[in-house]
């Protein structure tokens, strides 16, 4: 087991946008911090492997080649700074809703390689698609259990209390109820509490979003809060591709593309700054960001209430002691949407 530090040269991680601010905005950012380092200091640098993971709508767009200039640009930049792309998050959403899955990922391959100057043979693009069939059932469980608690969070963000009570009670629930502790959505929950209590700090854009994503309601609640999980699978799987499967000795820093402006929002505020290693699982440690839309407040409740679990490996997949946990979170968030 070994421990890798994200503190090194942060300023060639930063994030970008593509596009003006409208709907067709595509962002793109990392959660690890900086680069990769065998130390705090960052003088004892570990190379590792640039890709990209691209949400559902920069896919479609790219299959159907709408929104050409931003995902032009985008795409442009990946190359030259050889950013390869893992395509096989989103791809699982579209295995789930496109009627001929298979034919629409040819023709993202297709238009990979005619319209943006990319080279993926068909053998290179068999084994992409095999590799997301192969891990769509942990993707959606994974993605599940996130749905589950941004139901929670949706609870505690209309409470009528403050920041600090909401934390508390939130933390405090994960960990009397003993459901699996999420740090990527805990630290998500609080930020969005924080944006609630602090609109001037934040744009009115985001602020609509994360209110529109939280006023769910009725029937279409569980479907909805699914999609918005499916997006913010994008960046637990950084962790989850951090240790290369092929090349288990080599490591990846994921980027995202999204055109979500909620998801942009977790990559300004949310980030990895160490990484545990062990028999080629990754652990990452997660916080604010230093350089984000944070308050001391904030940092110290998230410090305080936030502990770290390993109740789910890597692949989203529970071991047997540890599905008890996950039927509470499932159960408590069934009855939060009945209420």
């Amino acid at each position: 087991m070994h421990q890798i530090y994200t503190l090194r040269n942060p300023e060639n991680l930063k994030s970008k946008t593509f596009g003006d601010g409208d709907e067709n905005t595509i962002y793109v950012g990392t959660p690890f911090y900086g680069e990769l380092s065998k130390n705090q200091d960052g003088t004892l640098p570990v190379s590792a492997n640039k890709v990209m993971i691209l949400d559902l709508n920069v896919i479609s767009d790219i299959r159907s080649d709408d929104n050409k200039k931003n995902v032009s640009n985008l795409l442009n930049w990946a190359l030259k700074n050889n950013i390869s792309f893992i395509p096989s998050v989103a791809m699982s959403e579209q295995q789930r809703y496109h009627e001929v899955p298979a034919e629409a990922f040819k023709q993202l391959i297709d238009s990979l390689n005619n319209k943006h100057g990319f080279n993926i043979p068909k053998a290179k693009s068999d084994i992409i698609y095999n590799e997301v069939v192969r891990k769509i059932d942990n993707i959606n469980h994974n993605t599940e259990l996130l749905k589950d608690y941004l139901v929670l969070i949706k609870n505690f963000y209309h409470k009528k209390y403050g920041l600090k009570r909401k934390i508390e009670e939130f933390s405090k629930l994960i960990r009397e109820e003993e459901i699996p502790v999420l740090g990527f959505a805990f630290v998500l929950g609080c930020t969005y509490f924080h944006a609630k209590e602090n609109k001037t700090l934040y744009s009115e854009k985001l602020l609509s979003k994360i209110q529109k994503d939280m006023d769910v309601t009725g029937k279409e609640q569980e479907k909805k809060l699914w999609n918005v999980a499916a997006d913010f699978m994008l960046f637990m799987a950084a962790s989850e591709l951090f240790v290369n499967e092929l090349h288990p000795k080599e490591y990846n820093i994921s980027y995202i593309a999204s055109k979500d402006i909620t998801v942009s929002h977790a990559l300004n505020e949310i980030c990895y700054a160490s990484i545990v290693v062990n028999n080629n699982v990754s652990f990452c440690n997660i916080g604010l960001r230093p350089d984000g839309t944070r308050s001391e407040e904030l940092a110290t409740l998230i410090t305080k209430h936030l502990k770290q679990s390993k109740n789910f490996s890597h692949d989203g997949t529970p071991n047997q002691s540890h599905k008890k946990y996950r039927a509470k979170l499932k159960k408590m968030a069934d009855e939060l949407i009945q209420c």
